[in-house]
């Protein structure tokens, strides 16, 4: 039987120099935190961004009077609620078509 030291010895792991190829992550080091964790602060600043510029745009702008400058710089208002609704029935659509795909193929491998 091979035991879980032998393995290691045989694959090269835990030995100095031992090189696991080109395609070898190292996925404890702080490099890859740091590209995570500076991933994470742009998807974060583009998300609150875009959050910003929606509140603006469906909350702040019709409060606005009519021949306000704040009007120029955002599309018609019913594409506020348009684009949204789309977005969301794109989405439960996807999670829908996926779900049932998911459950006709474990039925099928059944």
């Amino acid at each position: 039987t091979l035991s879980h030291r032998s393995v290691r010895a045989r694959c090269g792991v835990g030995r100095p120099g031992a090189s696991l190829g080109r395609a070898a992550v190292d996925w404890s080091g702080n490099s890859f935190r740091h590209r995570m964790t500076q991933r994470a602060k742009v998807a974060l600043a583009a998300a609150a961004s875009a959050a910003a510029y929606y509140f603006a745009w469906a909350v702040v702008a019709p409060l606005a009077g009519g021949d306000h400058p704040i009007h120029s710089w955002f599309p018609p208002r019913i594409v506020a609620l348009v684009l949204p609704s789309a977005l969301l029935t794109l989405l439960f659509c996807c999670a829908g078509l996926t779900a049932g795909f998911n459950l006709l193929n474990k039925s099928h491998l059944e």
